[in-house]
């Protein structure tokens, strides 16, 4: 998971990051969901027409998803795996990121 805003010049830096690396993360079977932190639709729509995005994004409209995930700021990555245990969480995409996916 990747919790993020429109208003964040990181997240937006990171969004392109995920658009790059979507098709290698789905090949060795991760799934990327954006999840935006506390924005109404209409401004995510907006973002999303001019900023395309090639995965799903989720909207957090009062930020309880982000809460239940101990989410501090944005950018945050939220990486879970296939048990359902989380593997990482930080402000930046981790290095090695091949291998935590069977942690």
């Amino acid at each position: 998971m990747f919790f993020w805003t429109t208003w964040c010049p990181f997240c937006r830096e990171e969004l392109k990051v995920l658009n790059r690396r979507h098709g290698d993360l789905t090949k060795i079977g991760w799934k990327i969901i954006a999840i935006n932190v506390g924005e109404p639709a209409s401004k995510i729509n907006n973002f999303t027409k001019t900023n395309p995005l090639i995965f799903n994004v989720l909207l957090d409209k009062d930020s309880a998803v982000a809460y239940g995930y101990d989410v501090i700021g944005v950018p945050t990555y939220v990486l879970i795996n296939k048990e359902g245990k989380i593997v990482f969480r930080d402000n930046y995409f981790p290095e090695g990121y091949e291998k935590l996916l069977s942690e």
